[in-house]
């Protein structure tokens, strides 16, 4: 069975973001690398280089992260994963 994401390793990533971004940074790159189907991770992943100063990353990760989510039917068959834009 394949893992979609790790809880131990994420909140250890998220952790780090407030006291070491650069930390966190390279924390999110593994797991993404380990877990790209956790899409909550790219988020936070965004949220590091928004604090890092690297916001056209950061751009580039949240319409990445929206593209594969909105094509990933099994995610989108998850209806209580999902919230709509504008609500």
């Amino acid at each position: 069975m394949t893992a979609y994401f790790n809880t131990l390793e994420f909140k250890k990533a998220l952790s780090l973001i407030g006291k070491k971004p650069v930390e966190a940074k390279i924390r999110y790159e593994e797991y993404i690398k380990k877990y790209p189907k956790d899409y909550s991770a790219y988020i936070n992943y965004a949220v590091v280089l928004i604090k890092l100063g690297d916001l056209l990353s950061a751009e580039k990760i949240l319409d990445y992260v929206e593209e594969i989510y909105t094509n990933d039917n099994n995610f989108l068959k998850e209806k209580e994963k999902i919230i709509k834009k504008g609500k």
